[in-house]
């Protein structure tokens, strides 16, 4: 057994997070953090986990420090965006999704949360709009299933509004 071996604590990270024991997932991603302190996986898995937590700003940190390493990796900045988007900061976390596209233009999670932070911030028109925008980089031909999860958000949009439509009239 090798103590030192970060990517042993790293997998152990991710495990524990995917058990939703996001304590020990921390604990484990800053053990391989004092082992390798420039292990930016560590920094961004760290980052999430913090998110899944509600600790937000500490997991902005984290997320800034993975970019900081490592700038070119979408998910640190997907996650940055989830955690801004969280504290209502939808400029911002649309700002870094943005960034996490110019990385990896057809991921679909990160067209998903921009989506939903346009959502939260401009209303149901933006959210659709975004959406739609993402067709443009995730094809039902190469990107079969990310496209059909579009295809789901949209409809979920079109049902939330319709409910908000509902309870409007009924209170009026």
């Amino acid at each position: 057994i090798q103590p030192d071996y970060h990517k042993a604590w790293f997998n152990r990270g991710v495990v524990l997070g995917n058990l939703d024991r996001y304590d020990e997932a921390i604990a484990s991603y800053d053990r391989v953090i004092e082992i390798q302190p420039d292990y930016h996986e560590a920094w961004t898995n760290r980052g999430m986990t913090l998110n899944n937590l509600g600790q937000y700003p500490q997991a902005i940190a984290s997320c800034d420090r993975a970019i900081e390493i490592q700038p070119d990796k979408h998910e640190a900045w997907l996650n940055r965006g989830a955690a801004l988007n969280n504290l209502g900061q939808y400029p911002q976390a649309i700002a870094s999704y943005d960034r996490a596209i110019e990385i990896q233009p057809d991921f679909y999670q990160t067209w998903s949360n921009r989506g939903i932070a346009f959502g939260d911030w401009k209303g149901y028109k933006s959210e659709i709009d975004a959406y739609h925008e993402a067709f443009q980089h995730i094809h039902s031909d190469t990107h079969p299933e990310d496209w059909g999860l579009l295809q789901y958000r949209i409809g979920r949009a079109h049902y939330q509004e319709g409910i908000n439509q509902l309870l409007n009239y009924r209170n009026t």
